[in-house]
């Protein structure tokens, strides 16, 4: 069970500071819809879905930067400094089959120069698919911070539906024929505090 405690930081000012028996923070949602982001889709391949607010990659969407949405996700001073950020997609599915998403993306500090780009596959749901269309969230490995990471560091991310499989991730072509719902994409993320004591440091 986690367990809040006050700290008092001279000169007479307080920061909440966050503590759980396993030594770490508790987990938070940092949240960034699809519906109403800017689409990359020069040929029409990522479409608004008014009535289920969501963004719908179709079966011809490509890894290929005229196919993707964007995130530029600043992490909030109040996240445990070091710790993992745990990405998903929420989406509505509506078969058994899962479509090739993946992200690619670069964690850096400000004063850093951004590094090179990496790709990961989902790797699984949350909840086993049986009928209907339900909302699950697709899962992806932990993402590992810069060396030092520092206040409000960054993570570009760029989102694709690879249904050819052109980046060798998956083990084959995409299994799902016709459009997948995307609804939206966040990080779990630990926090430690209810923010920073300073403008620019944590304490």
């Amino acid at each position: 069970m986690s367990v809040p405690t006050r700290i008092i930081h001279p000169p007479n000012q307080a920061i909440l500071s966050i503590n759980n028996i396993q030594g770490g923070g508790v987990y938070i949602d940092e949240k960034y819809p699809f519906f109403g982001r800017r689409l990359n889709t020069a040929a029409g391949h990522l479409a608004y879905n008014s009535t289920e607010l969501s963004v719908d990659f179709d079966d011809t969407s490509r890894y290929n930067d005229a196919d993707m949405i964007a995130i530029i996700a600043q992490f909030n001073h109040n996240k445990l400094l070091g710790s993992n950020a745990i990405p998903h997609i929420h989406w509505l599915q509506s078969s058994a089959n899962v479509p090739n998403m993946m992200i690619r993306y670069r964690w850096y500090n400000n004063g850093a120069t951004p590094g090179a780009w990496a790709n990961a596959a989902y790797t699984g749901n949350m909840v086993t698919y049986s009928a209907g269309t339900i909302m699950n969230i697709m899962t992806f490995a932990a993402l590992t911070p810069p060396s030092g990471e520092t206040l409000s560091s960054f993570c570009d991310i760029k989102i694709y539906r690879d249904t050819a499989n052109t980046s060798t991730l998956f083990a084959g072509a995409d299994p799902l024929g016709g459009d997948t719902l995307m609804k939206e994409f966040d990080f779990h993320v630990q926090v430690d505090a209810s923010g920073s004591q300073s403008e620019y440091g944590k304490f």
